[in-house]
């Protein structure tokens, strides 16, 4: 009995070994079943960058149309560096050249190759280097729709406006370059512009800044601007001339009445020659101050600027002026000082600025005898040929003409007349139809 009973014992324990077995093969199974870090797909079994398209094998920066591919400043014509590429003239001489409009009072000061021979027309003037144009001078924008711009910069010296292109025409290798140099300027609610073009190889980008080394506008041709004689015709004309010693020694005073006199002018002329005198000697002359304010003069010409502290003082002036409807132009004599006569120039540019002094100087750069202009003493005061030079510039600048004869006057121990001042001075300045208030000056059709 007992040992059936131990054989069923050692079978059951045999079945529930085997189903606890079974059991656990079963829950094993399941695990395997089970996603886990072994089993799931990982990057070499799922479709990975190395099987899938990647930036190898699809369309990349490489195959795809780029930078690189696309036109670029590397594949395009390039405007700036075929022009850069170009060698251009030098020059080691410029000198200087006034340019005008036919119809404007002003003109534009520029410097220009001494090696350039000018040739006008009717379009304005030529410069020839080597028996070709290269370059030309003319008094409109000169705009021209075959060109196209490469490249500009704008500058402003005081009351000028300059614009520099470089331009082309064409394109690839038969493109042609040339240079543009436009100067704009205001005065007087009149816009002017003078504009230089050059073949691009014709002058440096030195050469340029050479050519606008000292841009300035003044006063060059007088073209009736003070329409004066319209009154001398109705009344007569009274015209003063303030200054010091040098309206004395050059009797620009008796040189003008004289040649008023001579062509029946109706003009009468007063010059006050005051030793030392400045802006200021006169605004504090009260008397004189009230005849001016209630209209004594048609015209005062102011000398004087030996220092910018004279520039109130002429404020002064111009108000007392302004009141009674006096013309006021500014008339320096030779020995006064530039800066103040910079300063006084900026503040009234509206004003005619007679440039006596600067004048007379030009004869003396292009060769006068200083003794023929100038004393020799201490202040190097200027003679009766000088004073003859700017009595000419006041004629001319109320008439809008040139005077008809030259008086007789003593200089350096004996009489001259118009044969020496022709001579000396030039028969463009004696008699010329386009009186030039400043040498050197170019009237541009």
């Amino acid at each position: 009995m007992k040992k059936r009973w131990l054989c069923l014992l050692c079978m059951f324990c045999v079945v529930l070994f085997c189903l606890l077995s079974c059991d656990k093969i079963t829950h094993r199974e399941d695990e395997f079943d089970e996603p886990d870090d072994v089993g799931e797909p990982d990057d070499t079994s799922k479709t990975d960058d190395t099987n899938k398209t990647d930036d190898t094998n699809k369309t990349d920066d490489t195959n795809k149309t780029d930078d690189t591919n696309k036109p670029d400043d590397t594949n395009k014509t390039d405007d700036t560096e075929d022009y850069l590429l170009l060698s251009c003239r030098e020059y080691s001489s410029f000198v200087p050249y006034w340019f005008g409009q036919e119809w404007g009072a002003y003109a534009v000061s520029l410097y220009l190759p001494s090696k350039w021979v000018p040739v006008p027309d009717d379009r304005g003037v030529a410069y020839f280097l080597d028996g070709k144009e290269v370059a030309r001078m003319q008094a409109n924008p000169a705009d021209d729709e075959d060109y196209v711009n490469v490249s500009t910069y704008y500058y402003v010296a005081g009351d000028i406006d300059i614009e520099v292109c470089v331009e082309r025409k064409g394109a690839g290798a038969s493109a042609e370059y040339r240079r543009v140099v436009r100067v704009w300027f205001l005065l007087n609610e009149a816009e002017q512009v003078v504009t230089l073009t050059a073949d691009y190889t014709a002058l440096s980008d030195a050469g340029v800044d050479r050519v606008l080394s000292d841009p300035a506008v003044c006063v060059a041709v007088a073209h009736e601007k003070l329409a004066l004689f319209e009154k001398e015709q109705k009344r007569g004309l009274n015209v003063l001339i303030l200054g010091n010693s040098f309206i004395g020694t050059s009797k620009v005073g008796q040189l003008l009445d004289a040649m008023c006199a001579a062509d029946g002018k109706n003009v009468t002329v007063k010059a006050l020659s005051r030793g030392y005198a400045k802006v200021q000697t006169y605004v504090n002359d009260s008397a004189l101050m009230a005849q001016i304010s209630q209209g004594d003069y048609d015209l005062v010409l102011q000398c004087g600027f030996y220092s910018e502290s004279q520039v109130p003082y002429f404020e002064q002036m111009q108000a007392a002026c302004a009141a009674s409807d006096t013309a006021l132009v500014i008339f320096p004599a030779h020995n006064e000082n530039e800066g103040a006569l910079a300063k006084v120039q900026e503040a009234f540019p509206e004003l005619i600025y007679l440039d006596w002094k600067g004048t007379v100087q030009s004869f003396l750069d292009n060769g006068g005898a200083f003794l023929d202009f100038c004393i020799n003493d201490a202040h190097e005061h200027s003679t009766p040929l000088a004073g003859y030079v700017g009595a000419h510039m006041i004629y001319r600048v109320i008439f809008g003409e040139v005077p008809t004869s030259v008086p007789s006057f003593s200089l350096n121990d004996r009489t001259v007349g118009e044969d020496f001042v022709t001579e000396t001075l030039g028969e463009d300045f004696v008699t010329s139809s386009v009186y030039p208030l400043v040498q050197d000056l170019v009237i541009l059709p």
